[in-house]
């Protein structure tokens, strides 16, 4: 009884020409009476009213879900065709972005070689976008194609320029770039400049040479020194008030407060803190640095 009231409602559907609830419907009671060849049906005519509408990606995309039914196979060969051929046009042109948008609606078919197509004008793109300084572009662009050809080696490439970019105006935010390509070029030197390297959280070891337990602070990417700690000659930030600290020549600088970083190695660092004539050395221990992959 339950088919018949579904068998009936797509029918209704189908006769106010409703192809799409239709086609939904006859499939989820596709073994009753002859809904199967409703559901092919319906699929056809949603093909063929979207290729009526120069909506040819879906066209195609109902074609292939009733491929079997009437010259469907052969209404796909020819969209599929024309948007191979719109795609080599683009391609040509040098207009990998499109071209690589029309190899795209058909690759998921295995039309002819469009999967390798698509991968190609991406790459060409990705190589453009660095090319014209849109570092941001050139990573998104690259990321999909993991190992197609040099693709990973233009990825570090984007990732380093990119990191260099922000690293004159905004150091910090460099650390997210740099630190996904850590053994790049010079890319270790860098994180290791006293600009770069206070970023992160740290145990301190040792005050004024006086070792020490349970403390440690974080230097965020607002340049806040944060610590549930009292510290001397330290502007600490807390949640009511934030003292962001600026890099200036050799020193971070925050009202009337400065931090000069000595750097031993990556995990290992002085920091001398002052106020008004006043320093004091604490030794730190690292124990993370802002938003990197690094250990």
């Amino acid at each position: 009884m339950l088919l018949d009231v579904d068998y009936q409602k797509a029918l209704d559907y189908y006769s106010a020409g409703d192809y799409n609830n239709a086609k939904k419907t006859f499939y989820s009671i596709m073994d009753y009476s002859d809904a199967k060849d409703y559901y092919f049906k319906c699929g056809y005519k949603l093909g063929s009213d979207y290729y009526e509408q120069g909506k040819t990606a879906e066209a195609l995309r109902e074609f292939f879900y009733v491929k079997s039914y009437n010259d469907a196979a052969e209404r796909i060969d020819e969209i599929a065709g024309s948007i191979y051929d719109s795609g080599l046009a683009y391609y040509n042109k040098g207009d990998y972005s499109n071209a690589a948008v029309e190899f795209g609606k058909i690759s998921e078919y295995d039309y002819k070689d469009s999967a390798s197509m698509k991968e190609q004008c991406t790459y060409r793109n990705g190589i453009n976008f660095i090319v014209a300084g849109q570092y941001e572009d050139a990573i998104n662009t690259l990321k999909p194609l993991d190992t197609y050809k040099d693709s990973s080696a233009l990825l570090n490439e984007a990732y380093y320029r990119l990191g260099n970019e922000l690293f004159l105006d905004s150091p910090a935010s460099s650390i997210k770039y740099y630190s996904l390509i850590p053994t790049y070029r010079n890319v270790e030197e860098k994180l290791l400049l006293p600009q770069l390297i206070l970023y992160g959280s740290w145990d301190i070891a040792e005050i004024d040479n006086i070792s020490q337990n349970d403390l440690s602070f974080t230097f965020n990417e607002d340049g806040n020194f944060v610590t549930k700690n009292n510290l001397n000659n330290v502007a600490i930030s807390t949640e009511a008030m934030a003292h962001p600290y600026t890099w200036s020549k050799d020193m971070f600088i925050s009202d009337g407060y400065t931090i000069k970083v000595n750097v031993k190695d990556y995990d290992n660092i002085e920091i001398k803190c002052g106020n008004s004539g006043k320093e004091t050395l604490y030794k730190c221990v690292r124990t993370s640095m802002l938003g990197t992959n690094l250990p």
